[in-house]
């Protein structure tokens, strides 16, 4: 079994607080802010996912065939770039922009 340190953390965050550990609910870390589908664009699908995709994810619509709002364990986009399994051929995205792309998605995957 993977776990990840951002996952541990997580964990140890709401324990620290008294969380609750049964919650689905994943908040956003202190002083950050809930990226916009304009940033997920520019940090990710720009740089990792554009040369193979470019017609599936040219716009917010197109994108979010792919993406349950609120459910990110539940999403297409977020079950592939988690598993590795994309981007195809490349590196797999960062930690820290799974996390971005995995907030986006909790927080509603909104479009700006």
């Amino acid at each position: 079994m993977r776990v990840h340190v951002s996952h541990v953390a997580l964990l140890f965050n709401l324990w620290a607080c008294g969380g609750n550990l049964t919650s689905t609910d994943t908040p956003a870390p202190a002083n950050s802010k809930t990226p916009t589908f304009t940033d997920i664009q520019s940090a990710i699908l720009n740089v990792y996912c554009i040369s193979c995709h470019s017609a599936d994810l040219s716009s917010y619509d197109e994108v979010s065939d792919y993406v349950t709002a609120g459910d990110s364990a539940g999403s297409q986009l977020y079950q592939k770039v988690a598993s590795g399994d994309m981007p195809l051929g490349g590196p797999a995205l960062s930690s820290d922009l799974q996390a971005k792309l995995q907030t986006w998605i909790d927080a509603g995957a909104k479009n700006d």
